[in-house]
C-alpha cells in the first residue's frame, strides 16, 4: 500500500532533513526550530523565506555553502509553488539569487 503525502506534510519532511544535515555541520537553527514546532511548515517559510528580509540561518547556511538547504531553496521547488504566493517566491528567488545560488540547479 502506498502513502501519499500532502504537500504541506512533503515540505515538513524536508524541513527536517534539513535540520538532521544543519546539526551534521555544528548548526542547530534554533529560531527555525522554534517557528517550524509553533507554525508549521508552511506558515516558517512564508515568515523566513517568503520575506524580503534577510535571516541569520540564511547568512549562516551561506557562510557554510549550503544555501541548497536554506528555506528559501526548499520552497522555490516547483512542486511547493502552490504553498506560496508569487511574491514570496520571488522574495525567496532574489535573496538566493544576491547570495549566487544558482537558481537552476537541479533539485
Amino acid at each position: 500500500m502506498e502513502i501519499v503525502y500532502s504537500l504541506e506534510n512533503q515540505l515538513a519532511a524536508e524541513f527536517l532533513a534539513m535540520i538532521k544535515e544543519c546539526k551534521r555541520f555544528s548548526y542547530t537553527p534554533t529560531i527555525f526550530i522554534g517557528k517550524f514546532h509553533r507554525d508549521g511548515a508552511v506558515a516558517t517559510a512564508k515568515e523566513l523565506g517568503g520575506s524580503p528580509k534577510y535571516h541569520d540561518g540564511l547568512e549562516r547556511l551561506w557562510k557554510e555553502k549550503r544555501l541548497d538547504i536554506s528555506v528559501e531553496a526548499i520552497m522555490i521547488k516547483e512542486k511547493y509553488n502552490t504553498l506560496f504566493t508569487s511574491e514570496e517566491l520571488k522574495n525567496a528567488k532574489h535573496k538566493l539569487t544576491e547570495l549566487g545560488y544558482n537558481l537552476n540547479k537541479p533539485t
